[in-house]
């Protein structure tokens, strides 16, 4: 479900990006069919218009916030170091305690 809260029409005269602009701004709820958990999230577009056709659209949404919402975790470079040097050192096994002889009569 898409809700669209603000559109915007500007036309810059001049400069890099003249030309005529619409932007929008929106939340998505989407449902997955697969059985992954819905997610809520913000959706920016652009579109430029040049007569009479859009011919650039560009959309901005937070992919990390959409994976954390299903359940993804996120892990620095640091810790993800630290994860596999435990996996790959052996853990230390404790010394065997030398048998005793019996004493001698």
């Amino acid at each position: 479900k898409y809700n669209r809260f603000v559109v915007l029409a500007e036309t810059l005269k001049e400069g890099p990006v003249m030309g005529d602009w619409v932007l929008e701004w929106g939340d998505v709820n989407a449902t997955y069919k697969n059985g992954r958990l819905p997610v809520t999230f913000k959706f920016h577009a652009v579109y430029r218009v040049k007569d009479g056709k859009v011919n650039l659209a560009s959309s901005y949404f937070n992919v990390a916030d959409i994976m954390a919402q299903q359940g993804f975790k996120f892990v620095s470079p640091e810790e993800q170091k630290k994860a596999t040097t435990a996996k790959a050192t052996p853990a230390k096994k404790p010394a065997k305690k030398a048998a005793k002889k019996p004493a001698k009569k």
